[in-house]
């Protein structure tokens, strides 16, 4: 028996999930078994929600649906008008500087070359870093909210996420593979804070990290008190990442081996 969908917080406007990694917002069912989170919700609470903001389905995370219809307008409102405050947690290759951020615009489509470029931003910071595996641990922060926004930007600047299949670098994922046993993807939806579109409280909602972040967590030796326990501002006057040009080299999950990732330091 699969188990329930873990929830994080619910009242009569919203219920907010923690997503596992691997489970699609929709997908909807297979034969007579709910496989997509909105499908699944429905099976084990009896009632149809309302996705007001999706996840990766290989990224993890909070994740909130609306259960009335003035509550999910206005909490799309605020999603779309960026007044929700997102963090996330993510692996990534190499050792990046301590704060920073990446500007690099980005297309509306993630693998269009010819649509028109959009302005993106995200702010991180480092919290940890393995010299053994090269591997660090960001705190991540968009403002914007393209499509694939962290995944493709992580990328452009020379380092990518661990496991991501689509936007990583499968020579280094299939080294960490064998090295530490790494079969998902390290992005992680770790907290949203945003205003209750009823109440007009602030909510503040963390995920706790999941079980194979935690696994490779012990492998890396890095605590789980490097994680922020509360809601900090991002870096504000923070260096800008410029993009890496050997990063694009190589197409989205291709074999090149001509132009390996180097870190920046």
């Amino acid at each position: 028996m699969r188990p329930l969908l873990p929830i994080l917080y619910q009242d009569d406007s919203f219920i907010v999930v923690n997503k596992p990694a691997g489970v699609m917002v929709y997908q909807g069912w297979e034969g007579e078994e709910a496989v997509g989170l909105r499908e699944r919700l429905r099976e084990e609470l009896g009632e149809s929600l309302d996705v007001i903001h999706r996840l990766d389905r290989a990224t993890s995370g909070v994740l909130v649906l609306g259960r009335q219809k003035q509550a999910t307008v206005a909490l799309s409102q605020s999603f779309a008008e960026r007044r929700i405050s997102k963090r996330y947690l993510a692996l990534v290759y190499g050792d990046i500087i301590a704060e920073g951020q990446i500007s690099t615009p980005l297309t509306k489509k993630a693998n269009s070359t010819k649509a028109p470029l959009l302005q993106a931003l995200t702010r991180f910071r480092r919290l940890a870093y393995s010299s053994e595996h090269h591997i660090s641990l960001l705190e991540l922060f968009p403002h914007t909210g393209r499509r694939h926004q962290l995944r493709r930007h992580l990328r452009s600047v020379g380092h990518p996420i661990l496991g991501d299949r689509q936007y990583g670098y499968k020579p280094w994922n299939r080294q960490m593979q064998v090295s530490l046993r790494v079969e998902n993807m390290f992005l992680h939806a770790y907290a949203l804070q945003f205003q209750h579109p009823i109440s007009k409280e602030v909510m503040s909602l963390i995920a706790p990290v999941p079980s194979h972040f935690q696994a490779l967590f012990h492998q890396l030796d890095f605590p789980l008190e490097v994680i922020p326990s509360k809601t900090e501002p991002p870096p504000d006057t923070v260096p800008t990442l410029e993009t890496d040009n050997t990063s694009n080299t190589f197409r989205s999950g291709s074999d090149e081996k001509t132009s390996p990732l180097k870190p920046q330091i």
